[in-house]
């Protein structure tokens, strides 16, 4: 990709041409983004709403895990390759409402038996999956099988009221259901609902999750909400 094409996708656009973010047909959050910047840095700020608004809409249909050295500046020659989002996928249907909490495998998993330990009960867990070893690899599922075996061992998934996995870390088709497989083994067994391919995590779009903040679910209507603000 050439400089003029980079300046192009870089650029600042005038507000008419705006991205504005929405809850919902005519109510408008009074939020906008012009710029690709401004746009990656409005997600983490706006509503979770306005994010399932548009993203059922199809505003927001491709995805992205594809690493561009930005050390190399890499991320600066062309634009990341995108794929299309396959949306939510329910591995158990269900109802629930909690306080959200969870983090990156394994990074949730070295806070066990120290003062920073959370406490599963009756709480909406989320799952991130990183990279693994190999910078662009994800994780792999074996090394994943067994932080979720000590998660269980912790009694976490008998403990909390819903399960949420974010979109894989570049995953094979394979590696994703292997994945699956071993999701619902751990946690398949308690009929809390469990939410897989989230827009949490290590790939892009990310949503930012604000810690103990009330979170439904609800298959019937295909919804991830967090209605609590983030922030006070």
């Amino acid at each position: 990709m050439n400089e003029k094409m980079n300046l192009r996708i870089l650029r600042t656009l005038p507000r008419e041409k705006a991205f504005y973010f929405f809850t919902s047909i005519g109510n408008y959050t009074g939020e906008s983004a012009t710029s690709l910047k401004e746009f990656t840095d409005k997600i983490n700020e706006v509503n979770v709403k306005s994010l399932e608004f548009h993203f059922y809409r199809g505003d927001f249909e491709k995805w992205t895990a594809e690493v561009l050295d930005w050390s190399e500046k890499k991320d600066l020659e062309r634009p990341r390759t995108m794929f299309k989002s396959d949306g939510y996928e329910w591995l158990v249907e269900g109802k629930a409402s909690g306080e959200i909490i969870g983090g990156c495998v394994p990074s949730i998993n070295h806070l066990a038996g120290t003062a920073y330990w959370i406490d599963p009960k009756g709480k909406i867990f989320f799952i991130d999956i990183p990279e693994g070893h190999e910078f662009e690899k994800g994780l792999s599922v074996d090394s994943l099988d067994s932080y979720l075996a000590d998660l269980d061992n912790l009694k976490v998934f008998e403990k909390i009221s819903g399960l949420i996995v974010g979109r894989p870390y570049n995953y094979t088709a394979q590696d994703e259901e292997d994945l699956k497989r071993v999701i619902k083994h751990y946690a398949g067994g308690y009929g809390y609902p469990i939410l897989f391919n989230a827009n949490i995590g290590h790939a892009s779009p990310i949503i930012t999750i604000p810690m103990g903040a009330g979170t439904n679910l609800d298959s019937s209507k295909n919804s991830f909400e967090i209605p609590e603000a983030g922030v006070m």
